[in-house]
């Protein structure tokens, strides 16, 4: 199966499937600085860089391609974050996944997301937005809860709008018609720390 194929199934199947619930959530966050006291929260960074030579050949239309690598540390920790996997997307369609360890994370462990990127383009955030949905399934399967994904402020607003393409919805709207979401994206911007909440809610999303 290819990978494309395989990941539109699961992001139609898996997070419909999976139910963390609203006042869980408000709970670990109002309580994130005690888990940091015993090592509790981890930080999860997704490098996105474009690359525009990589895939030019006769024939190509690979010509907005987008490495995302995704690596973690615990939060409190100056190592070196260990590598976890790299994402590759085409116009923000994913085309291939390289597998570079086991996510070493214990369940129940609270996880903040950190955004970094090359030259902030649509490309980049089309990637991201795909990267978030992708790694989210593996968080909520290991019961471990994604507390704040920081983004950068020139970029928020379009990976939102992004994340609304591929099937999330505001929160407010989520309360104002009184249906609960699936998976909840607590996106926050650096360094301004503007927030917004997202839930993925439409397994039919434009941008799939």
């Amino acid at each position: 199966m290819k990978y494309g194929v395989c990941m539109k199934k699961q992001l139609r199947s898996g997070l419909t499937g999976i139910t963390l619930p609203i006042v869980a959530l408000l709970v670990l966050t109002t309580n994130q600085f005690a888990g940091a006291a015993d090592g509790n929260e981890w930080t999860v960074i997704l490098k996105a860089q474009q690359l525009k030579r990589a895939f030019q050949y006769k024939g190509s239309q690979l010509n907005k391609v987008v490495k995302v690598d995704v690596v973690y540390r615990p939060s409190l920790s100056d190592n070196e974050p260990k590598e976890y996997e790299s994402l590759w997307c085409n116009d923000g369609k994913p085309i291939g996944m390289q597998r570079k360890g086991l996510l070493g994370l214990e369940r129940g462990k609270l996880l903040h997301i950190n955004v970094e990127q090359k030259a902030n383009t649509e490309e980049e955030n089309r990637a991201i937005a795909f990267a978030l949905m992708h790694f989210s399934l593996q968080a909520y399967h290991r019961f471990c809860p994604i507390v704040t994904i920081s983004v950068p402020d020139q970029t928020f607003d379009d990976i939102c709008d992004a994340l609304r393409r591929r099937g999330c919805e505001d929160y407010a709207q989520e309360v104002e018609t009184g249906h609960g979401g699936s998976v909840m994206f607590n996106m926050q911007s650096f360094p301004s720390r503007n927030a917004r909440r997202l839930y993925f809610r439409n397994p039919n999303g434009s941008d799939d």
